[in-house]
């Protein structure tokens, strides 16, 4: 009975941790996701480092994926989905 044991107990242990690695990647790639629409808001659509910009901050929304720039009176003048 013993020896029966330990190798159930070897099963339940790799798949535990064949779980943990797939939510593990989950979060890494899903956060590297956000991060890339985070930057793209930033430097691409709001262009919130160019003097010459009305933008004067902006905001990444990651659940409904919308990127809004905000001008100085914090009026939001351009939304862009980006999904």
């Amino acid at each position: 009975m013993e020896k029966k044991t330990w190798k159930t107990l070897a099963i339940i242990f790799m798949l535990i941790s064949l779980i943990l690695s797939s939510v593990i990647t989950w979060a890494v790639v899903s956060a590297n996701k956000t991060i890339e629409n985070d930057n793209y808001c930033y430097y691409d659509v709001c262009d919130v480092d160019n003097l010459e910009s009305p933008a004067y901050d902006y905001y990444y929304d990651e659940v409904e994926g919308i990127c809004s720039c905000f001008d100085e009176n914090y009026e939001v003048y351009e939304q862009t989905y980006l999904g």
